[in-house]
């Protein structure tokens, strides 16, 4: 799938997703930044405060996506400069990163004004303007950065400069100056507020919100149309960051239908479960048209359905029935094992046997198996 980095980078910095990530933390929503007015920037800041000896040295921070807006709002030109941050971890020190990030922008554009000013010979008209470089009627252009948290539990890292500090006396703490950080992060949007984006970013941050709730998770996406038609930069972050594994779905268009993730997931631990019942069946050497008719009985499966799983079970060679920690697996993986039960209990095998077939099915410890043995039987639903 590729490294998280990678993959987040690739996300955030589709034009319609970054407007919409700066219209939902400027404007609430509005879409009031276009795409089609963004400009890409050079995502290195550089700066050359002087070394321990004296000497200028360069420093370089390189930001994830950097990006310029510039449109005419209330009859003025409004220009930005707007950065996003990705965290796949929770960062203490994210408020002080940014920081910097900020303040080594602020500083090149106060170098690229003295570099122009040297230029065109304008120098200043007083030593304090020749000495900054940065005359009394130059403005600087705002610079906001944005962290994009793609972490499913709650950013309990410190939100500005001032939770930082040790000294919180507030004598001292207002001489401080602060910075604050700006922060979406799925746990701490509320659905009403996650419908406030337009773009993909929204099924990304509600996917991610729900993904230690596998029951909910399943829901939004199959009551969600949006995850239906997904495109693939989108559908990767989700995968990645929810643990969700499905195969290529694409339509004509290369967009993807997440819908088929959840069903993969139950597919894939159902079909451990109806090998690890052949090859239980073929230990105790039952012939093979009884080892069919038991898989086609038991999961309700057409002869020719019930011979794909047999020969895949010879392929496979010996059981490996371990499954991801993962809900939707382990429901599947525990309707495999009842199943299982169910079958054996009627062919009359001893509740000893059925025991150790089980254990060594699904590779379980004694108590493991005994507390699936012990489980009141259900009625199978069609």
């Amino acid at each position: 799938m590729g490294d998280k980095d990678a993959i987040t980078k690739e996300f955030m910095s589709r034009p319609d997703v970054f407007a919409d990530a700066f219209n939902f933390l400027i404007y609430d929503g509005e879409q009031v930044i276009k795409p089609e007015n963004l400009r890409e920037m050079d995502t290195a800041a550089r700066v050359l405060p002087y070394g321990m000896d004296g000497f200028p040295e360069t420093k370089q921070k390189t930001r994830d996506v950097f990006k310029s807006w510039v449109c005419m709002r209330d009859d003025q030109y409004a220009y930005l400069m707007l950065g996003i941050e990705n965290q796949s971890d929770i960062h203490y020190a994210m408020p002080v990163r940014n920081m910097l990030y900020d303040a080594m922008q602020y500083s090149q554009q106060i170098g690229q004004r003295r570099k122009a000013r040297k230029k065109s010979r304008q120098q200043g008209d007083d030593s304090g303007e020749y000495l900054s470089g940065f005359h009394k009627d130059d403005k600087l252009t705002p610079v906001i950065t944005l962290v994009v948290y793609f972490g499913s539990d709650e950013w309990d890292a410190p939100l500005s400069l001032h939770e930082m500090m040790s000294v919180q006396d507030e004598r001292v703490m207002r001489l401080v100056a602060d910075y604050r950080l700006n922060l979406i992060a799925p746990a701490h949007l509320t659905e009403d507020e996650a419908h406030k984006l337009c773009s993909e970013l929204r099924e990304v941050m509600l996917a991610v919100k729900y993904a230690g709730d596998r029951q909910r998770l399943r829901t939004l996406l199959h009551t969600d149309d949006r995850f239906a038609d997904m495109e693939k930069s989108a559908a990767d972050v989700v995968m990645v960051f929810t643990g969700m594994e499905m195969k290529n779905k694409t339509n004509e268009k290369g967009r993807i239908d997440m819908r088929f993730a959840v069903d993969e997931i139950r597919e894939e631990a159902r079909a451990e479960g109806i090998q690890g019942l052949v090859r239980a069946m073929r230990k105790l050497h039952h012939s093979e048209q009884q080892i069919l008719e038991m898989v086609m009985a038991e999961f309700n499966l057409t002869a020719a359905e019930a011979e794909v799983y047999m020969e895949q079970s010879n392929e496979k060679g010996k059981a490996d029935a371990r499954f991801a920690v993962d809900e939707i697996r382990e429901e599947a993986r525990a309707e495999s094992i009842q199943d299982m039960i169910r079958a054996l209990r009627e062919f009359h095998y001893s509740e000893q046997q059925i025991l150790e077939l089980v254990m060594a099915a699904f590779h379980l410890t004694a108590a493991e198996a005994e507390a699936y043995l012990d489980e009141p039987e259900e009625t199978e639903e069609n």
